[in-house]
């Protein structure tokens, strides 16, 4: 491969892959030469042809960036959830949580009435405070909205 190996205010100086030594004016390159860049030369019926070759990139940079990557917004909600403000559903776990406050947020109403239904054992306090952990340990995205 052809190399510019000098540059003047008048002339290039390539270095050719057989060792020759070519001298061409810079006017007759189409594009700014640059020390170290490779060029192809082409010679035939007294002309001369410089073009400057592209260095190659690595296959992962010429691919175009966050090509398999999925935005949080175009992923489908999982199957069987329900989207709701993390903040609501978590206030209403721990304050409401022994008669269902947050199985009602959510729709689920026939546990929304179990819960009612057996307040009195503490089961369902128990079971709200849990669901609000879980609630604050999901990552909620821009809106603050999370699938339970």
């Amino acid at each position: 491969m052809a190399k510019i190996i000098k540059l003047d205010d008048q002339s290039v100086s390539i270095g050719l892959e057989d060792g020759r030594l070519r001298v061409v004016d810079r006017a007759d390159l189409n594009f700014e030469p640059k020390i170290g860049d490779e060029v192809e030369v082409f010679e035939g019926d007294g002309q001369i042809v410089i073009a400057r070759k592209e260095p190659k990139q690595p296959k992962d940079i010429q691919r175009e960036p966050y090509l398999n990557e999925k935005k949080a917004e175009d992923n489908p909600p999982p199957p069987g959830t329900t989207k709701v403000n993390q903040l609501v559903y978590c206030l209403l776990a721990f304050l409401l949580g022994t008669f269902g406050g947050q199985e009602f947020y959510v729709g689920n109403i026939g546990w929304g009435i179990v819960c009612i239904l057996f307040c009195w054992t503490g089961i369902p306090s128990i079971v709200g405070f849990i669901k609000g952990i879980i609630g604050l340990s999901k990552t909620a995205d821009q809106n603050g909205d999370i699938y339970i």
